[in-house]
C-alpha cells in the first residue's frame, strides 16, 4: 500500500493518455470534413486548428507526465525494496549468505526488485491496452464497417508469427553467444599468458585460433543480424501497408457502391497505426507479469522469513545443487565483480579527465571498414524504402481525389482496379527493398566487424610486453567483449535508425513543401531550433549517463557487499548499533545518490521532450493553418496526406533524437578500439634479413655496455653490462633484485629493448632479427609450467613444424612417452583447465614448452 497513490496516479496519467492519442484521428476527420463540406464561416477552420494542436499539445504534455511520474515511482519502489533487502539481510549468519551469494543470488535478487519495481508501468497497462483496443476496433468500424475486422485479423494472424521469430532469435543468440564465450575464453588465456605467448613466439598460432573461433561467431551473426533487420523493416514498413490493403481493399470489394473518401482512408490509417503497436505489446504482458509474480514470492519469502538461513528462500542457489566448493564459490563471486569492478573504474575515470563522444572521424572510419560500395546500397535501399512508404500514401490520397470526378460504376470500378493494382505492386516493390536493405547491411555490418576485431587482434599481439605489465589483461579484455559487442550488434542498428529517421525527416518536409511551398519559410527556422536543441541535449546527456552508471553499479555493488557484511563480522560483534547504523548509511547514501542521478536523467529527457513537442505543436499549427486558408485550392486528400504526416513527425523527431544520441555513444567503442593501432609497437615479426642456417650453433653471447629500463619504465634495470659468455658455459647470474636477472633474459628475447648497447649471439646483433625468427631459436624454461587449451599435439608444436615421430622422440627423452600414450587421445588428447590440473610435466621438442 506504499506506492497505491503513485499507481493510481500513474494509471490515469495513462488512461488520459490513452484518451487524448485517440482524439486525434477524429480531430484528423473533422478537419478533412470541414474543408469538403467547404463551409462558409471561417472561425470554424480556426476552431478546427486550436482543436488539433490542443490536442497534439495536451497528448504530448500528459505523456510526459506520466512517463516522469512512472519512471520516478518506478526508481522509488526499487530503491525501498533495495534498502529492505539489504536491512534484512544483515541479520542473516555469515556463513548462509556467502554461499548463497556467491553462487549468484546477488544477481539474482537484483533482478528480481527491477522486475517487482517494473510493475509500476506494467499493471497500469492491463487495463489501458484493451480499452485502447476496444476504442480503436469501435472507430475503426465507423468508418469501414466489416472491412475492419479483416485489417484486425491480419494483426492477430501476425501475433503469433512475431513470437515465432523471436523464438528463432533468442535461439541464435544462443548459439552466438556459445561462439562468443569461446573466442573469450581463448582470449582471457591469450591476454593472462602473453609472457610466455611472446617467449615461445606463438602469437601466429593464438591469432589463427581467435579468428577461427570469430568466424564462427560471424556466420550465426549473419543469420541472426539478418533476420533482425529484414524482420525490424517488415514490422515497421510492411505491416502497415498488408494491414491497410487488406482493410480497405476489403471495403471497396464487398460493395461496389463503397467509394473511398479521404476522411475515411487518413483516419482509419492513423487508427491501424495505433491499433498495431497496442496488439504488438500485448503479448508481453503475460511473460512480464509472470516473471514480476515469480520475484514477488521470492522477494517476500526472504522478507517473512523469520529463519536466518537463506537456503529455505532460494534452495536453486545452494552450494549442494551447484556441486560447488566454498572455494569455487569465492572465485566465482570474484569474477563477478571483477567486469564491474573495472567498467566502475573506466567510467569514473572518464569523469575526471572527460573525453569527447563519438566523432564524426569515429563515424567515417567505421563506415569505410564497413564498405563503400555496402554504404551506399544501404543508403540506395534506405531511400527507396521512404519514397515507396510516400508514394503508397500519396497513392491513396489521389486515389479518393480521382474518385470524386470518376461518372458511373464502370469508371469506378476500373480505377478501384488500377489502384489497387499498383497499391499491391508497390507492396511487393517495399519488400523486396526491405530484404535487400537486410543483405546490404548485414553484409557491411559483418565486414566492419571481423575487419575492426582483426586490426584489433592484430594491435594486440603486437604490443610490447611493456604495455601488459602497466595495463591489467581485464582492461584489454573488455575491448575484445564489450566494445566488439557493441560494434557487432548496437553500432549497425542504431546507425540504420538514424539514417531512417533522417531519410524520413528529409521526406515530410519535402511532402509538406510541395503541398504548401510557404512551409518553406517556417521549416528552416524550425529546423535549425531543432538541431540546436539536439546539441544542448548530447553535450549534458553524456555527463548523465556517466554519473547514473556510476550510481547503477554502486547499487548493483550493494547486493555484492551482502556477503561480507553481516552479524558475524567482528565489527559487529564488538559495537552491534555503530555497525548496522554505519552500515544502513552506507546503503542509504548509495541509493540517494542513485535517486538523484535517476532524477536528473528523467528531468533531463523530460526537458528536451517536451521542447521537441513544442516545436512539433509550431510546425502542426502553421502546417494546418496555411492547409485551411488554401482550402479552395487544394483537395481534402492532400489535406489529410498533408496533416497525417506533420502529426506523424513527432514519432519521427524523437527516434532522431535517440538514435543520434545512441550512435555518438556507440561509437565510442569505434574510437577505443582504434586508440590501440596508435600505441607503441614492438619491433616486426620478420625483417628481410634473415637469420642464418642453423643458428645459434655454439650460443655464445656477448653484452657491450649494454643499457636496459624496467618494464614500468621508471628507473634502470641494466647500466653499461658488460660480458662475454663462451659456447659451453654454464653461467648463473646472481643479483640483489629479480627484476634484474629477469630484464636480462628479457633482452635476450627482446620482450625488453635496450636502450643503448649491443647484445650478440653467435656474432649476430639481435635487433637485426625479426622477433619471431630469435625467439623460436631461443629456450627458455621457466619456473611455473604453462598449458595452453587445445590438444597435447598443439602445445607441443603449435605449427606443425615437426613430424609425429620427432615428437614422440621428444617425449620419449623426457620420460613422458609411456604417460602419454595412456592417454585416451593420445597426442591429440584435449587439454581443460580442469584436465590441465593433473599433468605438470617439462618437454623440449624443438622448444622448450610446459604441461600441466
Amino acid at each position: 500500500m506504499t506506492f497505491s497513490q503513485c499507481l493510481l496516479q500513474v494509471g490515469l496519467l495513462r488512461m488520459l493518455t490513452d484518451l487524448l492519442e485517440l482524439l486525434g484521428p477524429l480531430a484528423l476527420r473533422w478537419i478533412i470534413l470541414f474543408i469538403e463540406n467547404q463551409a462558409v464561416y471561417d472561425w470554424q477552420g480556426r476552431t478546427y486548428v486550436l482543436v488539433l494542436v490542443g490536442i497534439v499539445a495536451g497528448h504530448s504534455l500528459v505523456e510526459q507526465l506520466h512517463e516522469r511520474h512512472s519512471r520516478m515511482t518506478r526508481a522509488k519502489a526499487q530503491v525501498t525494496l533495495t534498502a529492505m533487502l539489504y536491512r534484512k539481510v544483515l541479520f542473516v549468519s555469515r556463513h548462509s549468505r556467502c554461499q548463497v551469494m556467491a553462487a549468484g543470488l546477488a544477481t539474482h535478487l537484483s533482478a528480481d526488485v527491477e522486475k517487482v519495481a517494473g510493475l509500476v508501468v506494467t499493471l497500469p497497462l492491463l487495463l489501458s491496452l484493451p480499452l485502447r483496443v476496444a476504442l480503436c476496433l469501435g472507430f475503426l468500424w465507423q468508418e469501414l464497417g466489416p472491412a475492419a475486422l479483416v485489417g484486425v485479423i491480419v494483426l492477430l494472424f501476425l501475433i503469433p508469427v512475431n513470437s515465432a521469430v523471436r523464438r528463432r532469435i533468442k535461439l541464435l543468440k544462443r548459439s552466438q553467444m556459445n561462439a562468443r564465450e569461446e573466442r573469450e575464453t581463448l582470449l582471457k588465456e591469450m591476454l593472462t599468458e602473453i609472457k610466455m605467448l611472446k617467449q615461445l613466439a606463438w602469437e601466429a598460432w593464438f591469432q589463427y585460433r581467435v579468428t577461427a573461433a570469430r568466424e564462427r561467431e560471424l556466420e550465426t551473426l549473419s543469420v541472426l543480424g539478418y533476420l533482425t533487420h529484414c524482420f525490424s523493416l517488415l514490422g515497421h514498413m510492411c505491416v502497415p501497408l498488408l494491414v491497410c490493403l487488406s482493410s480497405l481493399g476489403m471495403f471497396v470489394l464487398i460493395d461496389a457502391g463503397n467509394v473511398l473518401t479521404p476522411s475515411q482512408v487518413f483516419t482509419s490509417i492513423w487508427l491501424f497505426r495505433l491499433l498495431r503497436l497496442t496488439l504488438f505489446h500485448l503479448p508481453s504482458l503475460s511473460p512480464a507479469l509472470t516473471q514480476a509474480k515469480c520475484s514477488l514470492c521470492r522477494l517476500e519469502s526472504i522478507f517473512r522469513s523469520e529463519n536466518t538461513d537463506l537456503d529455505c528462500c532460494h534452495p536453486a542457489f545452494s552450494a549442494v545443487d551447484l556441486g560447488l566448493t566454498s572455494c569455487s564459490l569465492t572465485e566465482a563471486f570474484q569474477r563477478n565483480n571483477q567486469g564491474d569492478s573495472e567498467q566502475l573504474s573506466e567510467i569514473k575515470a572518464e569523469i575526471d579527465h572527460p573525453s569527447p563522444s563519438g566523432s564524426g572521424a569515429d563515424i567515417r572510419w567505421y563506415l569505410q571498414t564497413f564498405g563503400c560500395g555496402w554504404v551506399l546500397l544501404s543508403l540506395v535501399t534506405q531511400m527507396g524504402l521512404v519514397l515507396v512508404a510516400v508514394g503508397q500514401d500519396g497513392l491513396l490520397g489521389v486515389w479518393t481525389s480521382d474518385a470524386k470526378e470518376v461518372q458511373g460504376l464502370e469508371g469506378w470500378t476500373e480505377l478501384r482496379d488500377s489502384r489497387l493494382s499498383l497499391y499491391v505492386l508497390l507492396g511487393l516493390l517495399q519488400a523486396i527493398l526491405v530484404c535487400a536493405a537486410a543483405h546490404f547491411l548485414t553484409q557491411g555490418s559483418l565486414r566492419a566487424s571481423g575487419g575492426l576485431h582483426s586490426e584489433l587482434l592484430s594491435s594486440v599481439l603486437h604490443l610490447p610486453l611493456s604495455f601488459f605489465r602497466k595495463s591489467p589483461p581485464e582492461r584489454v579484455l573488455q575491448s575484445f567483449t564489450r566494445d566488439v559487442y557493441v560494434i557487432d550488434e548496437q553500432v549497425p542498428k542504431r546507425l540504420a535508425a538514424w539514417t531512417h529517421s533522417q531519410l524520413e525527416m528529409c521526406a515530410t518536409v519535402f511532402l509538406l513543401s510541395v503541398v504548401t511551398p510557404v512551409f518553406l519559410l517556417a521549416a528552416g527556422p524550425l529546423l535549425i531550433l531543432l538541431f540546436r536543441l539536439q546539441s544542448q541535449y548530447m553535450s549534458v546527456s553524456r555527463r548523465i549517463d556517466q554519473l547514473e552508471m556510476v550510481s547503477r553499479l554502486s547499487v548493483k555493488a550493494l547486493f555484492q557487499e551482502m556477503p561480507h557484511s553481516g552479524r558475524d563480522d567482528c565489527d559487529a560483534q564488538a559495537n552491534p548499533a555503530a555497525f548496522y547504523d554505519q552500515t544502513l548509511a552506507h546503503c542509504h547514501q548509495i541509493l540517494h545518490d542513485y535517486l538523484v542521478c535517476h532524477f536528473n536523467r528523467i528531468i533531463m529527457d523530460r526537458w528536451v521532450s517536451l521542447r521537441l513537442d513544442a516545436i512539433l505543436s509550431v510546425l502542426v499549427f502553421l502546417v494546418t493553418l496555411i492547409l485551411l486558408d488554401s482550402a479552395d485550392s487544394v483537395d481534402s486528400g492532400v489535406v489529410g496526406l498533408a496533416l497525417l504526416y506533420a502529426v506523424s513527425m513527432r514519432g519521427v523527431f524523437h527516434q532522431w533524437r535517440q538514435a543520434s544520441s545512441d550512435v555518438h555513444d556507440c561509437v565510442r567503442a569505434v574510437r577505443k578500439m582504434a586508440e590501440y593501432s596508435t600505441l607503441e609497437k614492438e619491433g616486426p615479426w620478420r625483417l628481410p634479413h634473415r637469420v642464418p642456417p642453423g643458428w645459434p650453433e655454439w650460443g655464445e653471447i656477448e653484452l657491450r655496455n649494454l643499457e636496459a629500463r624496467s618494464f614500468e619504465g621508471h628507473f634502470p634495470a641494466l647500466t653499461g653490462v658488460t660480458f662475454h659468455i663462451q659456447r659451453g658455459e654454464k653461467v648463473g647470474v646472481l643479483s640483489r633484485e629479480r627484476a634484474d636477472t629477469e630484464a636480462l633474459v628479457s633482452c635476450l628475447l627482446r620482450t625488453l629493448e635496450g636502450v643503448s648497447g649491443t647484445l650478440l649471439i653467435d656474432g649476430v646483433d639481435v635487433t637485426s632479427l625479426g622477433l619471431q625468427d630469435l625467439r623460436r631459436r631461443i629456450n627458455v624454461i621457466p619456473q611455473v609450467p604453462v598449458l595452453f587449451s587445445g590438444s597435447l599435439r598443439a602445445n607441443l608444436d603449435p605449427a606443425r613444424r615437426l613430424p609425429d615421430a620427432q615428437v614422440w622422440l621428444a617425449l620419449e627423452l623426457c620420460h613422458l612417452k609411456d604417460a602419454i600414450q595412456a592417454l585416451p587421445g593420445k597426442l591429440l588428447h584435449p587439454v581443460s583447465d580442469s584436465a590441465g590440473s593433473s599433468l605438470r610435466y617439462t618437454i623440449m621438442p624443438d622448444h622448450c614448452e610446459t604441461l600441466r
